[in-house]
């Protein structure tokens, strides 16, 4: 299965939404989505990254602010990723201790990928085609987690463990994604790590990876 939805924050889209003074059918119309659309999301139905990140857009607000993260630490985790740290807490207690004030397993990463083009140009079959590919590179088989999708191109940030990371960063690199617009990667700091602490396992990663032209040593 490719598709990869987020879990939206429906009550936050609708007390946004009135706050405005806007109908379901006027924010559709500004988002250039499905009133219908509007309707599952302020349900909390899923939905996908680009359409969340097109109603912010309109509310001039982060996609990010319209995610339900469930504690910002569980909610579309891969149910392999899962199930492996759960060994790794067995074999090694160290790994169980290793873990920030906020509970997160210091062996993820967050990578960000830059995308040309615009939101409205990214489309739920972009979206789709695009974690496919991602998932099959990775071995993926549950929900990639996405913390934000913004603009400046598409900007897309994914959690992944740590050897997932070098494998994507590596894919960009090669231009295994080029075919969906991907320009470059990058490895970001945690974004749930509080100001004036530090992570060094993810922080000594944050180096930027452009993405090579073909035949440019």
């Amino acid at each position: 299965m490719s598709d990869n939805t987020v879990q939206p924050d429906g009550q936050m889209l609708k007390r946004l939404r009135t706050e405005k003074g806007w109908s379901q059918e006027e924010l559709a119309g500004r988002a250039i989505v499905s009133k219908k659309t509007v309707e599952n999301i302020e349900a909390g139905k899923p939905t996908y990254a680009g359409t969340l990140a097109k109603l912010a857009k309109s509310l001039g607000i982060e996609a990010k602010q319209l995610l339900a993260l469930d504690g910002r630490r569980q909610a579309n985790c891969a149910l392999e990723d899962q199930a492996k740290r759960k060994v790794e807490q067995v074999r090694s207690p160290a790994i169980a201790a290793g873990r920030d004030a906020e509970g997160a397993d210091q062996n993820r990463s967050w990578i960000e990928i830059v995308i040309g083009g615009d939101l409205d140009n990214f489309t739920e079959e972009k979206e789709r085609a695009l974690f496919g590919v991602i998932k099959k590179l990775l071995v993926i088989t549950g929900n990639i987690r996405l913390i934000n999708i913004r603009e400046g191109s598409v900007i897309l940030t994914l959690e992944l463990t740590a050897e997932q990371a070098k494998q994507l960063l590596q894919a960009v690199k090669v231009g295994a994604l080029a075919e969906f617009g991907v320009l470059y990667a990058s490895v970001k700091a945690n974004p749930f790590q509080k100001e004036g602490s530090s992570d060094s396992a993810t922080v000594a990663g944050s180096v930027k990876v452009i993405q090579e032209k073909p035949g440019k040593k």
